[in-house]
């Protein structure tokens, strides 16, 4: 497969491999493709807690002040991404990560725990990926990503 070829360099380019997308753009493809495609006995949605938040410097330390107010409400950090409950009562959490990222201790944490209470668990590094485990959970009708 070709990389990115660069205009101003010579005729015989192998071309630059392209940087893995923004988990930001995972996670918005993915979820416009369950909106489309969800089998109708599920309900799922996304977890919102990895945004960027404002934080100021307060006596020295950096705070942000809406991860203070989420915090107080009871956010938890390592919450998977998307959540997915069957009507049946079937649970299964998928964490998306960007190619190269790190999962947190507090993720895998999750995770692990979740994994050992019977609910399906999937730690996903790409798109396909993540939409072959929800494929595989029969969450998604059966497609395959070109």
């Amino acid at each position: 497969m070709t990389g990115q070829l660069n205009l101003f360099k010579g005729k015989r380019q192998r071309g630059t491999q392209l940087p893995p997308p923004l988990e930001f753009q995972t996670h918005c493809a993915l979820a416009d493709t369950i909106r489309r495609w969800i089998m109708p006995d599920w309900y799922w949605f996304h977890y919102p807690s990895g945004e960027l938040r404002e934080h100021q410097i307060i006596k020295g330390k950096r705070v942000s002040l809406t991860g203070v107010r989420l915090q107080r409400m009871g956010a938890k950090s390592g919450v998977a991404d998307f959540g997915f409950f069957h009507a049946s009562g079937k649970v299964c959490w998928l964490e998306l990560k960007r190619k190269g990222g790190v999962v947190s201790e507090e993720q895998s944490d999750f995770l692990s725990f979740m994994g050992a209470s019977g609910h399906g668990v999937a730690l996903c590094w790409s798109y396909e990926q993540a939409v072959q485990a929800l494929v595989d959970w029969r969450i998604l009708r059966g497609m395959k990503v070109q």
